[in-house]
């Protein structure tokens, strides 16, 4: 046994001089005698305990152990380690951590990381599904990287439990104060970091990805600094909620918010903006919240809720005077990430803009948005909805209408959802939609899932691939259609601009069509897409030519024998007034 020591001792020294400059032999010396010698060595032999700071560092030489702190660590030294860039995260993006890190309650003070180039950065780099890093807080740390950085863990693919995070967070871009990439699960967490960063910026997690769960896990907006400001993004809380949930050990009962959330018949209802604010604590919960009157956010910019997975019902309301000016952001909407159901409500006068991810209403759909409006101007980078910025392949918007103006300074822009990937259904827009990139569409930026029973009537506009309804298809549209202008330079279509393996069926457009190349009254240009049943009105789009579709004239555009002879349903889904309308769906009030 002593001699199996003396070797482990003569291994660790050597390698814990290949990896830190400015420490002191006998410091180094130090680390792994106390180690060995301690006499505290689990005797199970699973677990291995970490001491000192020098310990802690070596766990990146065996990602899959079972860990566990001894006792607090003062990390004060790692400053002056490696020319100054500090502490070495544990795990990479190439060798993530797998095993199980059990900080037993203690805590790690003043550790420095500072990584300007590197991917993943925080005291664990990157952890895989199946890890564990949990019982540990992080107290006035430094941590700096570039992409996914985050106090405890920069890209967390596992678990991370019952841990807090205080101190300096920033990175170029996927910044948070305890984690800054989550695909995995944070629980009971919460972080009083300053964070920084240039874009997916959050207080708690920079960017939670759609597979990824947070819950009860929050910062306090008021006293955590984003950027220079208090801005409210995933976990955030108000201080008073904030404070009540850290008194109650992490824990908020909300039965004792009765006053502004009024229990009534399996709802909570919300009569007030304060009810708005006292949800963010139950947010990430089943609970169901009505709402019982119209809301005006004129005094409260930037109040909105960053995640919900519970069931939030309008009840024909309206929240008017939304605010929210967070350009460093991803998912952002009056409901950043939804993963319930939001149905019956409309948001009036809103005035949102972000970054990736961003509608009037909800940023990032997984799941169900129904019976929704939205009126104002949106604006963001990429993934831009008037409604709705990214619909998942999960998430369903049917019964929805905006009348504001949408505007994108990237691609994959839409009047209704920037990216659809699920089912877009019965919807309108009746808005101006504008991209200075490419994929914009007047419904639909790019279109990978369903759209069908939905129309246009707004002017398009903006570089590639721009349609009067889906800017880019490659998935399928049915009975719908457009009667706004387009205009574009390469692949522009009065339907649709750019259509790769994806249907087109039963559909039209009217308005006129301009573009530099690959313009098409229909279709801009079509790489494998097929396209039956559909038409173009070739007097007003200005187009005699399509890359799919049949040409027609007006007077053929307003014969219903057109489109009968076409298989259209005009029983259960569309209506004419024969010799003097366009087709239009029977739920529509067109008037002869």
């Amino acid at each position: 046994m002593m001699e199996r020591k003396i070797i482990i001792g003569l291994v660790l020294f050597v390698e814990v001089l290949g990896v830190f400059s400015g420490v002191s032999v006998s410091d180094v010396i130090k680390g792994v005698d106390r180690n060995i010698v301690s006499g505290e060595e689990p005797t199970d032999n699973t677990v291995i305990w970490i001491y000192n700071v020098y310990d802690l560092q070596n766990m990146s030489k065996n990602l899959a152990g079972h860990y566990a702190l001894a006792n607090d660590i003062n990390a004060s030294a790692t400053k002056t380690w490696n020319g100054g860039n500090g502490f070495v995260p544990i795990g990479s993006l190439t060798s993530s951590f797998s095993g199980v890190f059990d900080g037993k309650g203690h805590k790690i003070t003043n550790l420095y990381i500072n990584r300007p180039t590197r991917y993943g950065v925080g005291l664990f780099g990157c952890t895989s599904l199946g890890s564990t890093v949990e019982n540990v807080g992080l107290v006035n740390v430094t941590v700096r990287g570039r992409f996914d950085v985050g106090g405890l863990v920069g890209r967390n693919d596992g678990v991370v439990n019952n841990s807090y995070v205080s101190g300096n967070v920033s990175g170029a871009n996927t910044v948070g104060g305890l984690v800054g990439y989550n695909i995995g699960t944070v629980r009971n967490s919460y972080a009083t970091c300053n964070v920084s960063g240039g874009f997916r910026v959050g207080g708690l997690v920079g960017d939670n990805y759609n597979v990824g769960t947070v819950r009860n896990s929050h910062y306090d907006i008021d006293k955590v600094v984003i950027n220079g400001g208090h801005h409210l993004t995933i976990g955030g809380l108000f201080d008073h909620q904030y404070n009540d949930w850290l008194s109650h050990g992490l824990h908020l009962n909300i039965s004792d918010y009765s006053s502004t959330l009024i229990p009534a018949g399996g709802y909570y209802l919300i009569n007030s903006v304060q009810g708005l604010k006292d949800l963010l604590g139950f947010a990430d919960m089943n609970y169901k919240f009505r709402l019982a009157a119209n809301l005006s956010l004129s005094s409260e910019p930037g109040l909105c809720i960053p995640y919900f997975a519970g069931e939030f019902d309008g009840n024909n309301h309206t929240i008017s005077n939304l605010k929210i000016n967070m350009s460093f952001a991803s998912k952002v909407g009056l409901i950043g990430h939804n993963k319930g159901t939001v149905k019956n409500v409309g948001v009036v006068d809103v005035d949102v803009s972000g970054g990736n991810e961003v509608g009037g209403l909800v940023g990032y759909n997984l799941e169900t948005v129904n019976n929704c409006y939205a009126t104002g101007d949106v604006s963001g980078s990429y993934q831009v909805g008037g409604l709705v910025g990214y619909n998942d392949h999960q998430g369903g918007v049917s019964n929805c209408y905006v009348t504001g103006n949408v505007s994108g300074g990237g691609d994959y822009v839409g009047g209704l959802v920037g990216v659809n990937e699920g089912t877009v259904s019965i919807s309108h827009v009746a808005g101006n939609v504008s991209g200075e990139g490419n994929y914009v569409g007047g419904l639909v930026g790019e279109n990978k899932g369903t759209v069908s029973g939905s129309y246009v009537a707004g002017n398009v506009s903006g570089a590639n691939n721009i349609g009067g309804l889906v800017g880019y298809n490659i998935g399928t549209v049915r009975n719908s259609y457009a009667t706004g202008n387009v205009s574009g330079s390469y692949q522009v279509g009065g339907f649709v601009g750019l259509s790769v393996a994806g249907g087109v069926r039963y559909t039209y457009a009217t308005a006129r069509v301009t573009g530099i190349s690959h313009v098409g009254g229909l279709i801009g240009y079509n790489n494998g897409g097929t396209t039956i049943a559909s038409f173009w009105d070739i007097n007003t789009t200005g187009q005699t030519t399509s890359a799919g579709g049949t040409g027609k004239t007006t007077d053929e555009m307003m014969n219903k024998t057109t489109f009968t002879s076409a298989g259209w349903d005009f029983t259960n889904i569309w209506n004419i007034w024969d010799g003097r309308t366009y087709p239009f769906f029977k739920w529509e009030d067109v008037k002869a």
